[in-house]
């Protein structure tokens, strides 16, 4: 009712598009006015009434910095309120008395469609599940193990029964006995619940454990307890399972006891089964695999952010359920989805790959990069500059001044006023968009100083002005999150901040690289690239063998398909030349056609088809590699990398053609990038190992795609460079020689 709308929002129903349109929603991405929060808005609204009458009085608003912000930002307030609108006058063919629900039809048939649909929550709520008791004894009977695992996969023998027993061990003899249990396993589930996200920084509340299905143990933390259980954590013979173990294994390791032995990730075992999932959460692989409704979280802290309370604030009995739970729910995944991995042929790239890089990666973050914030404040000085600058050459090309980033102004700007051609004025505007401004550049230097505007804009919000917050204070170092689990194609991602993102290849992107710098006196900053790694292995999958030939000469590639295509010598390609075989030899693996090939390099579309035709002329076995696994993708459905990492490619044979095109080109970047992806973390398991056998100091610090960056001891220079060429370049065995540029 509007009563309970009002109470829990703030503002009435007729006001929740108002409310969105100022805060955002990034779930629809959504942008709202940046910087206003859901308090901030629900004040001005109430103050207010509306967005309209906001922006209308917006000389009314007290605080100044509000006031310019809802000034400045007022076009993006009233587009993102037409964003969250619903659309009702959509034509229904349909009455209400055509959509009542009767009782005609096959329950067992609906139930078995929501379950492929993954719709749990509609088969709990039309009662087609039948409820056994407690909560947990959700499911069917029949999902659930009956000890046929293979021992491989066991860790005790299986209850049959199903109801829940979850204990809260406090006492010192009740921890004891728990520990004795966990000595004497094979296997055993742990997960911490913790005051915070970041595991670094969080507090310890408690640890769970199980080792049977429908059992669970938790132990609040105390420095005392955890002591208690820190043998069974640090034995060597017993295998860790864990939902994302990566933050247990951190937030442990802080509170003083290491993790150590064999490891199963839930989290990680789910991504490879499924790699286009947007989501791998413990509660959706509960409803997946085991049919199992798991207590929200919210149930415990709140639901709204701003009253939600702390871990360690909720009654040690709530939290033993939800902990105990979570433990129980990951040993029970620990089982099942060891078992799908061998029968979807994913254990070697499992076992070899991404379980031993957990304790590479757990090392990583907890050392963190150390950034110089007095240079980066200098350099947001500098930027601010270059942005007044690069703002009052806009305002002169514009013919006056006007909101930069304001989409409607500019489209008026530059459609109207300049009358540059664009694509047709929809219902919000002319689109003004990266992709718009790229191609109108060459007609007229508006649109190129505008993309200038915007990468100087966002690079200061995005790095300069944000990596010094994000520095640990105790640490004095940046820990960020590298992710396992976000790129289908296998691709590490790094988050808080993203390091992959940082461009490359403008000086202001390079300039921001200079902040990450050694943080002892002494010590140096270390970057190993294996060179052109993807090429490389589209030579080893193609077979092509003038592409192999190239790379076993250790010729520049881009300069030897240059002289193919224009039909030149080595000696007389030039550098843009050299730039369109470049744009072709990753386009190709890309899966671009002559339109993006064109539209890379400003050329005609017959241009780019030329170049295309005469570079696979040249590089025949290419074509023919390409061709074959679109041929084996529409066949199986799937593709996979050399190391027998699959993805599925949904559309493969879409009637569709854009849907088509689209997965044809996924098709044919992943087996290469993803090849690509596994060869640097073989390289970056190898050389981890290598660290800790010869007892060095060095430590890896980033890992950007194909580039690892390291922080060197002083006397150590020699023997990391000889190091790293010979592990990186021998990380694959392929038919061409790898190669590493270091700096």
């Amino acid at each position: 009712g509007k009563a309970e709308v009002e109470e829990k929002w703030g503002v009435p129903p007729e006001g929740i598009v108002d409310l969105l349109g100022l805060m955002g929603d990034s779930s629809d991405n959504i942008p709202g006015i940046a910087g206003v929060g859901e308090k901030t808005a629900v004040k001005l609204l109430k103050e207010f009434g509306s967005i309209e009458a906001l922006i209308t009085r917006a000389e009314e608003i007290p605080n100044a910095k509000l006031r310019e912000k809802v000034r400045e930002q007022a076009d993006m307030a009233r587009l993102s309120r037409e964003l969250v609108t619903i659309d009702t006058d959509v034509p229904l063919h349909v009455t209400w008395d055509d959509m009542r629900v009767n009782d005609d039809y096959d329950r067992e048939d609906l139930k078995e469609k929501l379950q492929a649909l993954e719709l749990f929550k509609f088969i709990r709520d039309l009662g087609l599940e039948k409820e056994e008791g407690e909560r947990g004894r959700r499911g069917a009977e029949e999902k659930r193990r009956k000890g046929e695992e293979k021992e491989k996969w066991g860790g005790g023998e299986e209850e049959k029964k199903t109801d829940q027993h979850y204990v809260l061990c406090s006492t010192e003899k009740e921890i004891r006995e728990l520990a004795d249990r966990l000595a004497g396993q094979k296997a055993f589930a742990v997960d911490t619940e913790t005051d915070g996200l970041d595991p670094m920084t969080a507090p310890l509340v408690g640890m769970s454990f199980a080792c049977r299905p429908w059992e669970a143990y938790y132990v609040p933390y105390t420095p005392e307890n955890l002591s208690l259980l820190k043998a069974a954590l640090e034995d060597p013979g017993i295998m860790k399972a864990g939902q994302h173990i990566k933050f247990d294994m951190i937030v442990l390791e802080r509170h003083g006891a290491a993790v150590r032995g064999p490891l199963f990730d839930t989290m990680l075992a789910a991504y490879l089964l499924n790699p286009d999932m947007n989501s791998y959460k413990l509660d959706l692989l509960a409803e997946r695999y085991l049919h199992y409704h798991m207590m929200p979280i919210t149930d415990l802290i709140g639901e709204k952010k701003s009253k939600q309370i702390l871990m360690s604030e909720v009654p040690v009995d709530r939290v033993t359920f939800y902990a105990a739970e979570d433990a129980d729910m990951t040993f029970q995944l620990y089982r099942i989805l060891g078992e799908k991995l061998e029968q979807a042929s994913l254990t070697r790239v499992f076992e070899d790959i991404e379980l031993p890089l957990i304790p590479v990666l757990k090392e990583l973050e907890k050392t963190g990069v150390y950034v110089d914030v007095p240079f980066l404040r200098e350099m947001s000085g500098e930027i601010g500059k270059r942005m007044t600058q690069a703002m009052e050459e806009i305002h002169d090309l514009a013919g006056g001044a006007f909101n930069i980033n304001s989409p409607k102004q500019l489209g008026h700007i530059l459609f109207e006023k300049l009358a540059l051609p664009s694509a047709k004025k929809t219902k919000t505007g002319y689109s003004t968009d990266v992709t718009v401004l790229e191609k109108l550049q060459h007609q007229h230097p508006l649109p190129a100083k505008i993309l200038e505007f915007r990468m100087l804009t966002k690079l200061r919000s995005t790095y300069v002005d944000a990596l010094p917050a994000l520095v640990n204070k105790t640490t004095k170092r940046i820990h960020g999150s590298f992710n396992q689990t976000v790129a289908a194609t296998g691709r590490l991602s790094s988050s808080n901040p993203n390091f992959q993102n940082i461009p490359i290849r403008t000086e202001m992107g390079r300039e921001i690289r200079k902040a990450f710098c050694a943080q002892e006196k002494g010590w140096k900053i270390m970057a190993a690239d294996y060179s052109q790694v993807e090429l490389r292995v589209m030579a080893h999958l193609s077979g092509d063998e003038n592409l192999i030939a190239a790379f076993r000469q250790n010729a520049d590639i881009h300069t030897r398909t240059a002289a193919s295509v224009f039909n030149v010598n080595d000696a007389d390609v030039t550098p843009d030349m050299r730039r369109t075989a470049k744009v072709i030899n990753f386009g190709i693996m890309y899966g671009a056609g002559a339109h993006r090939i064109s539209e890379e390099l400003n050329i005609s579309h017959g241009d780019a088809a030329a170049i295309i035709s005469a570079h696979f002329e040249r590089y025949a076995g290419v074509r023919a590699y390409l061709d074959n696994t679109i041929s084996l993708c529409k066949e199986r459905g799937y593709v996979e990398t050399l190391y027998g990492r699959i993805r599925p490619i949904q559309d493969i044979n879409s009637e569709n053609r854009n849907l088509q095109e689209a997965a044809k080109r996924a098709a044919i970047n992943m087996p290469v990038q993803g090849t690509a992806a596994d060869i640097i973390k073989l390289a970056m398991i190898r050389i981890h190992e290598r660290l800790l056998k010869e007892k060095m100091s060095s430590r890896l610090i980033l890992q950007v795609h194909d580039e690892l960056v390291f922080e060197v001891h002083p006397r150590e220079i020699g023997r990391m460079r000889d190091m790293l060429a010979d592990l990186m370049e021998h990380a694959a065995k392929l038919a061409v020689p790898g190669l590493t540029s270091q700096c």
